[in-house]
């Protein structure tokens, strides 16, 4: 998985910066391209910073599958994942101009390609409301299935005997 991750991250940042102009094989697709607000095309290593997020959900994913569920550090590690998760796909819906929150730090806009576009001037605070409200939900609703599942006897008791199967050997 961390090949596939680097891959990802060279696909983007290559196709995403003025390397690529600003597309991807999906965005020349549908002819919308990632570019500044200013208008000018995103450096190797602002396209590096968009993609940031997304690679992180996939890594943090990837190691969750191979660690302790039981873990208070994985289940720190899966709560960012859930908030950069809704930050890249609701904070957008919610937002007038949907633009993501990982655009908004960079300057960056998503536009038809041979369009002008000029950014309408909304803030961002009535979004962010929104969007941490949600977030809150959702991580109210994370936190008590944990809770949740770690009080039930059948877990407790399927690691107890798991921990008496590995002592005796016959479980790595």
């Amino acid at each position: 998985w961390w090949i596939g991750l680097i891959v990802i991250s060279l696909y983007f940042t290559l196709m995403e910066s003025s390397i690529g102009g600003g597309q991807s094989f999906g965005k020349r697709i549908f002819n919308i391209e990632v570019q500044q607000i200013t208008g000018s095309s995103l450096s190797a290593l602002d396209a590096l910073f968009r993609f940031s997020p997304f690679g992180l959900v996939f890594a943090i994913a990837s190691v969750s599958l191979y660690a302790d569920p039981n873990s208070l550090l994985i289940d720190g590690l899966q709560l960012i994942a859930i908030w950069l998760f809704l930050s890249i796909t609701v904070f957008p819906l919610l937002h007038p101009e949907r633009r993501g929150l990982q655009d908004m730090l960079l300057d960056a806009v998503v536009v038809r390609q041979d369009r002008d576009y000029t950014l309408p001037k909304t803030g961002i605070k009535r979004t962010m409301v929104k969007f941490l409200v949600i977030a809150g939900i959702v991580t109210g609703i994370f936190a008590f299935g944990k809770i949740y599942i770690s009080l039930m006897p059948s877990t407790r008791l399927s690691s107890q005997i798991l921990s008496v199967l590995k002592e005796r050997g016959d479980v790595r």
